[in-house]
Order: structure tokens, then C-alpha cells, then sequence
């Protein structure tokens, strides 16, 4: 944060295991550059509650896999990449920091993004809900 309210984020949200879609695997991995805005003063919340929003822009990249297979003959294969497409996105969060004890906080997140030209899933809008656990080094 570079003051009590304005501050600069880099976020990166993907899914771990590869999910099916129209006959392959895939994994969408998101990349955020974001603004950060901290609406009220630590000092009214006594610390135990940070509302955040952010805002920016990234990039997208979804990766196809050939689905895994087994064979009496030559025994299981995992799938392999065979393409990934990269788009521009525009990205808007609004999350809470809850602080737990000292810099441990949980943080319940809505994130939207709007990605260009997304054909492969029929529309452009790629909602996202988190719930994430952190640590605050010096002051929240």
C-alpha cells in the first residue's frame, strides 16, 4: 500500500486440476494487474476489518490437454498439451480482509472479469468467488 487507502496488487488465480470440456481437459489460469482501494481508515475498523476493491487489467490463458487414458496394452497415459489461447481481460474485485489475530486474515472475495473475444465458453464474462488466507506485514 503506499498509503492508508491507495495501493498496487499482482494477482494470478488458476485451477489445479485440469477440468473437462467438449471432449478434451483444460485449465484456465488468470493474471491481474491490479489498483487497490482501501475505502476506510484502519481506524475506524480498529484493524479487524479491511473492505478492499481492485481493479486492472491481465491476461487470460486457457490450456487444452488430451484427455488421460488407460490401455490393456501399453497401461495408463496422462494427457499431454495440445494448444493454449491467451486473451486481454479487464478485471474488478471487492473482497473483506477479517483479521483473526495480528496480520492473519481471511478474506472473502467477488471477482469479474471481462475477457476478450472468449469463444471457447460462449461469453465474455468470467465470474469468480474466493475465500482466501493471508498475512499483513506491518501495518493493515
Amino acid at each position: 500500500m503506499f498509503n492508508d487507502h491507495l495501493g498496487f496488487g499482482v494477482q494470478v488465480d488458476t485451477k489445479f486440476s485440469q477440468a473437462f470440456y467438449e471432449g478434451l481437459n483444460y485449465r484456465p489460469t488468470f493474471f491481474d494487474f491490479n489498483g487497490i482501494y482501501h475505502p476506510i481508515p484502519d481506524k475506524l475498523t480498529k484493524g479487524r476489518f479491511v473492505p478492499e476493491f481492485e481493479g486492472g487489467v491481465g491476461l487470460a490463458r486457457l490450456s487444452f490437454y488430451t484427455p488421460s487414458y488407460c490401455d490393456q496394452y501399453a497401461g495408463c497415459q496422462s494427457g499431454y498439451a495440445i494448444e493454449d489461447s491467451t486473451h486481454f481481460q479487464v478485471h474488478a474485485g471487492v473482497g473483506v480482509k477479517l483479521y483473526v489475530k495480528g496480520g492473519i486474515f481471511v478474506k472473502p472475495q467477488f471477482d469479474a472479469r471481462y475477457v476478450v473475444n472468449f469463444f471457447q465458453f460462449g461469453s465474455d464474462f468470467v465470474p469468480e468467488y474466493s475465500v482466501s488466507l493471508g498475512y499483513t506485514f506491518g501495518r493493515h
